[in-house]
């Protein structure tokens, strides 16, 4: 009987220290993830920089946006919709208007009222945001979308071939989708550190090679990356696909080429 009792109070002991040994390993496999921090070299920042820009040269935007520090970004949309909101128009009643000033005979009033409204008719307080978010038109397409699209539409309104085709859709050309555009490269020059959370790239747009030292009027440009749990995130910023994201064309087509209205 006493062997038996034994025996039980030693399987249950076996199976408690089991239970015991799997959750010590758990909890130090958890702790190990925890603490495992990614590659701190200026190798490993470069490495992210140029799969950013090799995304960007095949148009790949989401794929570009996952390099890129999307809180910055968040931040960017947050003040789009403060900046909309805020500039909304404000209309009077006719009461209101011939208080502000009491001279004013009711028909004057409600003429300026008339002519206020057919004015604000067409104002759109989002309507630039599409020049900085591709395809992004309206503050509610903008707030609808994730910190990643988001991204990738910055992205992508910052790229050249973009600001291109848009300027021939906008001319009435009606080869708009097939405009060949060659893809840009950059040429990474080099990387550093500057902390153990923050890097530097260095790289410049390819063509400037054939340009003397004498004559060369561009410095290369200086891409920031941030160092998180994912890994190093691209810093966003106007300038991080073209030296001041500055694009200036005229486009135009023949008749034969025109949309017909």
């Amino acid at each position: 009987m006493t062997s038996g009792k034994n025996g039980g109070r030693a399987r249950v002991r076996r199976a408690a220290a089991v239970v015991f040994l799997a959750l010590a390993l758990a909890a130090a496999g958890a702790n190990a993830q925890v603490g495992r921090r990614p590659q701190v070299s200026a190798d490993s920042a470069r490495h992210v920089a140029d799969l950013f820009f090799r995304a960007v040269a095949d148009e790949k935007w989401e794929a570009a946006a996952a390099f890129v520090d999307t809180i910055a970004i968040k931040r960017k949309v947050a003040q789009h919709v403060s900046n909309a909101r805020s500039s909304m128009p404000v209309f009077l009643t006719i009461e209101e208007l011939m208080q502000r000033d009491p001279n004013m005979p009711r028909e004057v009033a409600e003429y300026q009222l008339k002519q206020h409204r057919e004015q604000m008719k067409n104002f759109n307080p989002a309507q630039f945001i599409s020049f900085e978010f591709a395809g992004v038109n309206t503050i509610r397409e903008l707030q609808a979308l994730s910190a990643r699209d988001a991204t990738a539409r910055y992205l992508q309104a910052l790229d050249s071939r973009w600001m291109m085709r848009k300027q021939v859709v906008e001319s009435g050309c009606a080869s708009a989708g097939m405009v060949p555009l060659p893809a840009p490269i950059h040429r990474i020059l080099g990387a550093t550190l500057g902390s153990d959370s923050v890097a530097y790239v260095l790289h410049e747009d390819e063509g400037f090679d054939s340009v003397s030292d004498a004559d060369l009027m561009f410095e290369p440009m200086v891409m920031r990356l941030r160092l998180g749990p994912q890994g190093w995130r691209i810093v966003p910023s106007r300038s991080m696909l073209s030296r001041s994201n500055s694009f200036m064309t005229g486009v135009t087509c023949d008749s034969t080429q025109k949309k017909v209205r």
